[in-house]
């Protein structure tokens, strides 16, 4: 019965927060303050109108041509000459890295779902944006391949290419690119 009882209250506190993060971004797409009415640099609106022209076939295509798109990515985001690998970054500068964007990172997979319960009610409570719920590798995935639009489809194509990302590359190269 206990059981029964945790499992239904998990299952309505999931909604909840569901339910409060569509309100969320409704309120602040009616007042304007969404991201896509910020300056983007020349790169983003290239990926930006790529990622628009991709029809849904091609999406698909691209989860079985992963690591060819990724190095394709990876070549237009930073000239080659400028790539660093792994070993002769600093350990400090890694760790910097992984405080500031994400504490858990060697702990979770390619999504951190305590991670995005943590910004939904952070931000929630503070009715703001203050933190986001984003892993290290989904945000590469976003600046490799898709916009900045803050759009539902958009969250779940980076949280499915950060879970391919996983699969081919170690946290070690991730870091890296």
């Amino acid at each position: 019965m206990k059981v029964f009882r945790y499992l239904r209250n998990l299952v309505v506190f999931v909604v909840v927060m569901i339910l409060a993060m569509f309100i969320y971004d409704g309120y602040h797409s009616f007042q304007g303050t969404n991201r896509e009415s910020k300056a983007h640099t020349i790169v983003e609106k290239q990926i930006e109108q790529s990622e628009d022209t991709l029809s849904r076939t091609d999406r698909i295509i691209r989860l079985f041509t992963f690591r060819d798109k990724v190095q394709i990515a990876l070549n237009q985001r930073v000239s080659k000459e400028h790539w660093v690998k792994g070993d002769v970054i600093p350990e400090y500068t890694k760790n910097a890295l992984i405080a500031i964007e994400d504490k858990r990172y060697y702990k979770h997979g390619a999504i951190d779902v305590l991670g995005i319960i943590r910004a939904l009610y952070t931000n929630t409570i503070a009715g703001e944006t203050l933190e986001g719920g984003s892993t290290i590798t989904q945000q590469l995935v976003k600046n490799l391949f898709l916009s900045s639009k803050r759009i539902m489809s958009r969250k779940v194509e980076e949280a499915i290419l950060a879970s391919e990302m996983e699969h081919y590359y170690s946290k070690e190269e991730i870091l890296t690119m």
